[in-house]
């Protein structure tokens, strides 16, 4: 641990299977890490933030791609098995990655979910991610703007929904839906969120307080969501049996349904 009690944190995939599609890149050739200068990019903005001056001169001096591509062999994982990589970075500008096993790797384009999730009838390979509305508001704080290890925040948001989460059916995927004390939609424990407003998916704005994170960024910048500036996305507008689309830096794009 750093001597400021946290480090930042990002998280990726390490999948060969994302080689096979173009916007997947680093400088112009397929990359089998998940938008991995999007990672380093979060990573040098949050030093910033958090105002570590060597973490950031660490990050900008490393090629976080090779490392990344190291640390698959220094596991002794095959190159041809997905892996999460977890990459973190002290005040003082130690980075650490570690790669642990996926179930398997990518079988489909990770960001068909962005057509797919407007249609209620079509789920043909999983169930979709059961989302329940947090029962009190969260704080916003630095905590939540950037990805550190200080997890206090989503690992309490969990808490007090442990039961509920628990009456969920045993072979679902569960998460819970944050809202701010103006109760703007932040984001759930792990993913970023859009909901089908008017013909297109908008996605809270950062003014919520939500942690702007790399597949956001990417989506964002592609025009396929678009932010909130009206802050029409608040806790009364969320309805029960909607569908929202999730995405993270690891998963990709997932369909998930408001449930009651």
């Amino acid at each position: 641990m750093s001597s400021s009690g946290y480090q930042l944190l990002t998280s990726t995939r390490f999948d060969p299977a994302l080689k096979q599609w173009p916007w997947n890149n680093l400088h112009g050739k397929p990359c089998p890490v998940f938008l991995i200068e999007y990672h380093r990019d979060r990573l040098k903005s949050a030093s910033e933030i958090h105002q570590w001056p060597l973490a950031h001169a660490a990050i900008d001096q490393v090629d976080l791609a090779q490392m990344c591509l190291r640390q698959i062999d220094i596991y002794g994982g095959s190159k041809d098995s997905p892996h999460r990589l977890r990459i973190t970075v002290t005040n003082d500008g130690e980075i650490t990655i570690v790669a642990s096993p996926l179930p398997s790797c990518f079988d489909e384009d990770p960001m068909l979910p962005l057509v797919t999730a407007r249609n209620s009838k079509y789920f043909p390979h999983t169930r979709p991610v059961q989302i329940l509305i947090d029962t009190q508001a969260t704080e916003t704080s630095l905590f939540t703007r950037t990805k550190t290890t200080f997890r206090s925040t989503y690992d309490n948001a969990k808490g007090r929904n442990e039961n509920a989460l628990k009456d969920i059916s045993h072979d679902a995927v569960s998460d819970v839906l944050l809202f701010n004390t103006e109760n703007q939609i932040m984001e759930t424990t792990i993913y970023n969120v859009a909901f089908y407003r008017n013909s297109r998916w908008i996605t809270p704005s950062t003014s919520s307080g939500c942690l702007p994170g790399v597949l956001r960024r990417w989506l964002l910048e592609k025009g396929k969501i678009f932010q909130d500036e009206g802050r029409t996305l608040t806790r009364v507008s969320i309805k029960v049996g909607e569908y929202v689309l999730l995405f993270n830096g690891v998963q990709g794009c997932r369909v998930g349904v408001i449930k009651g």
